[in-house]
């Protein structure tokens, strides 16, 4: 959770100065009024730093799961494998994500 974030250094994050700001206004310099649709800059994928090994992504071509070597930006596209092909992704896990996925192409007539 963001309240128990800190930094290398042990600072929490509510010692921050704008700590939480943007629970109550929008700053023009914030990358948050990106022109997306949900008004969110949406980095492309092989260049977010912030996705880190395990993470479930979905892209064109269905969710994938985020496995980085070296965690170097831009990330290849091997990094970004089927969740059947996923390391350290438990059985159930898996199912739930193929569930999901079988969910949103009935509800998209797909």
């Amino acid at each position: 959770m963001i309240d128990d974030a800190a930094s290398a250094d042990g600072r929490s994050y509510s010692a921050i100065p704008n700590a939480y700001l943007y629970r109550t206004k929008l700053q023009d310099t914030c990358s948050c009024t990106g022109k997306g649709p949900l008004g969110v800059v949406s980095p492309a994928l092989e260049y977010d730093d912030t996705l880190r090994n395990g993470d479930i992504v979905m892209t064109k071509d269905g969710p994938r799961v985020f496995q980085s070597k070296t965690g170097i930006t831009p990330h290849p596209a091997s990094a970004f494998v089927p969740p059947d092909d996923a390391r350290r992704l438990s059985r159930d896990l898996k199912a739930r994500i193929k569930e999901l996925e079988l969910a949103g192409s009935v509800a998209g007539g797909g």
